[in-house]
């Protein structure tokens, strides 16, 4: 059974999602990866761009030992290695 809530709110440990969206982000390929948020990530994701939003939750690829979203979770790792300048 797949988990229905916000990959960032799943992963900073809230139970309850809001409103849930289905969005894409984009492999260094640019291939298209699905991945479920909840409005108020969505949003977020949409004003800060995609690199600024994965370096804003960098903290959650510390905290992932299982997840089902492992195509975002490399995405997400991949833009954070290239962009270790920007967090620090």
């Amino acid at each position: 059974m797949q988990d229905r809530r916000c990959v960032i709110c799943k992963h900073m440990g809230n139970q309850f999602s809001s409103k849930l969206e289905q969005n894409t982000v984009y492999g260094h390929g640019d291939e298209p990866i699905r991945v479920i948020l909840c409005r108020n990530h969505a949003v977020e994701l949409f004003r800060c761009g995609q690199k600024r939003f994965f370096i804003r939750h960098y903290h959650i690829l510390f905290d992932v030992l299982e997840t089902q979203e492992n195509a975002f979770l490399d995405v997400m790792y991949k833009t954070i290695k290239n962009s270790l300048d920007d967090i620090y």
